[in-house]
């Protein structure tokens, strides 16, 4: 039934594409498709099903733009519970349905908007990615993160360094460390949701003097001497 109304509004957008209403009506019914199709466990459907639920933030027509204006208080409702699933996904380990819901945001073109909101959608996705190994796009998103200015900067430069760490690029991860500590830590407090909470100045410090205890790390540093005691240390011990 609400798949026959979609197609009929469909219709009615074609000879009227200028009426936000008639988009709205029809992200409606996608909305309600999706949030059963979540609800039943089949998520890509859901996701796909939802992303036509609300506009591009970049509007393809006056229509889409009077649809957004006139019902944004709603909309910015569906972007928030997609962010959620996001992080409910990261969770719960399924990282790759983590990933194609803040990818939904990003592709859509909203991920600047909810950042202005509080969200930080590049960093969520980046932890995603870090945690399935794809370090490269983990940074990438981190990256993107700190050049969009995502609510708390410590944050992805704390994430960033554990995956230069697992690149083996310790001056890297040591200075990402070092100026995560210089971050304001008592707005770790709002982001309990996210998952934040644990990143404290100790942890931070105890990152970073493992990092400095690394070999290469005082290669990098020039410091072979040192160096080369701890690799034979390492080797006393039966380290590899």
């Amino acid at each position: 039934m609400i798949l026959d109304g979609i197609k009929d509004l469909d219709q009615k957008i074609e000879t009227d594409p200028d009426n936000g209403e008639l988009y709205y009506l029809r992200g409606q019914g996608y909305y309600i498709i999706g949030k059963g199709a979540m609800q039943d466990g089949k998520y890509d459907y859901a996701l796909k099903t939802l992303s036509k639920a609300f506009p591009s933030y970049n509007w393809a027509n006056d229509g889409e733009e009077a649809w957004f204006k006139d019902h944004q208080d709603e909309i910015i409702d569906i972007l928030y519970e997609i962010e959620n699933y996001g992080e409910l996904f990261f969770a719960h380990t399924d990282y790759r349905s983590a990933i194609k819901c803040y990818t939904l945001l990003i592709e859509k073109e909203y991920a600047q908007y909810l950042i202005g909101c509080g969200i930080s959608i590049f960093t969520d996705r980046g932890k995603a990615y870090l945690e399935k190994g794809e370090t490269d796009l983990a940074i990438a998103d981190f990256n993107s993160a700190l050049e969009l200015e995502e609510s708390i900067t410590l944050v992805p430069l704390y994430y960033r360094g554990l995956a230069y760490i697992r690149k083996g690029e310790y001056i890297k991860a040591a200075t990402d460390f070092e100026n995560a500590l210089k971050g304001d830590f008592n707005e770790i407090s709002n982001y309990v949701e996210a998952g934040y909470k644990q990143i404290t100045q100790q942890v931070i410090k105890e990152r970073l003097d493992e990092v400095k205890k690394e070999p290469l790390y005082l290669m990098g540093r020039g410091d072979w001497e040192a160096a080369e005691k701890l690799q034979k240390l390492g080797e006393n011990h039966g380290i590899n």
